[in-house]
C-alpha cells in the first residue's frame, strides 16, 4: 500500500477530516437557524468520532465515551431548552472532550504510531484539537461575560456599530482561537477581560511548546527511522555477495 492510501485510510484519517471540516467550511455557512443545525450535525459527528477513537486507542475508553455523551447531548438540549446554562455545560463538556481526547491522542501516537506516517496524522488531529478546546473554553466564558471578546468593526466594512466594536460571534472565536494557537494574533478579535485574556495566555504558551517539542521528536524519530531502513537495505544488498565470497572456491 503506498503512503497516501496508508494515510488517506489510516485510523486518525476521519478524525482528522471532521477536524478539518468543522474548522474551515463550517464557518462559511450562513448564521441563521439552517446553518446553526448544520453546525451541531458535524459537531455531533466529530463528538461521536472522538469517542470511538478513545474506544479504539485506550483500554480505558469510559471516560470519553461519557464526555462525548455528555457533550452530544447538552449540544442537542441548546435549541430545546435555550438558556445561559445549557450553552455553558454544553461548551464546558465539549471543551473537557477535545482536550481529553487529544492527551489520549497524544499517547497513542508517543505509544503506537511514533515514527510512521500516521503519527503525522495524529500529532496534527492534537493539534486542531487544542484549538477547539480553546474555542469551546472562549464561548464558555462569554457565556457569562458577554464582552470577554470584541471585534473591530473597520470602515470599509459597510456595518455600522457602537465605538466600533461589536461582539465576537463562535465562528470568530474559532478564528481567534487559532491565529491565536499559531501566534499569529491579526488583532482583529481583542480579549477585554481577565479571564479571557488568561486563556489566550495559556493558548499561546501550550501552541509553541507543542510545535517545539513534538515536531522535534517527530521529525527526530522520522530521521532515524529511514537511516534504519536505508542501513537495512544496503545490508540486504550485500548480503548475497557476502555469501558468495565467503563460498568455497571451485576447482
Amino acid at each position: 500500500m503506498s503512503e497516501w492510501k496508508r494515510l488517506l485510510l489510516g485510523r486518525f484519517s476521519v478524525l482528522f477530516a471532521l477536524l478539518c471540516f468543522n474548522i474551515l467550511v463550517l464557518p462559511l455557512i450562513n448564521d441563521g437557524m439552517s446553518g446553526d443545525y448544520i453546525g451541531r450535525v458535524f459537531f455531533s459527528l466529530l463528538f461521536i468520532e472522538c469517542g470511538d477513537i478513545s474506544r479504539r486507542t485506550s483500554r480505558h475508553y469510559i471516560p470519553g465515551l461519557i464526555l462525548a455523551g455528555l457533550a452530544l447531548g447538552f449540544g442537542w438540549m441548546v435549541p430545546f431548552w435555550p438558556g445561559p446554562w445549557t450553552y455553558l455545560l454544553q461548551y464546558v463538556f465539549a471543551g473537557i472532550l477535545m482536550f481529553f481526547q487529544a492527551v489520549r491522542l497524544m499517547e497513542a501516537v508517543r505509544k503506537e504510531h511514533l515514527g510512521n506516517e500516521q503519527s503525522i496524522v495524529g500529532a496534527l488531529c492534537v493539534y486542531l484539537l487544542l484549538g477547539l478546546a480553546w474555542t469551546m473554553a472562549y464561548a464558555g466564558v462569554c457565556c457569562f461575560e458577554p464582552g470577554a471578546f470584541s471585534v473591530r468593526i473597520f470602515a470599509d466594512a459597510g456595518v455600522g456599530a457602537d465605538n466600533g466594536v461589536r461582539h465576537a460571534n463562535f465562528s470568530e472565536l474559532v478564528y481567534f482561537s487559532f491565529t491565536t494557537l499559531t501566534t499569529l494574533g491579526y488583532g482583529d478579535i481583542v480579549p477585554r477581560t481577565p479571564m479571557a485574556r488568561s486563556l489566550a495566555i495559556s493558548e499561546v504558551l501550550a501552541g509553541v511548546t507543542y510545535l517545539a517539542v513534538v515536531l522535534s521528536v517527530l521529525v527526530g524519530m522520522l530521521g532515524r527511522r529511514d537511516r534504519h531502513g536505508h542501513h537495512h537495505q544496503v545490508a540486504r544488498h550485500l548480503e548475497p555477495a557476502r555469501e558468495q565470497s565467503s563460498a568455497p572456491g571451485q576447482v
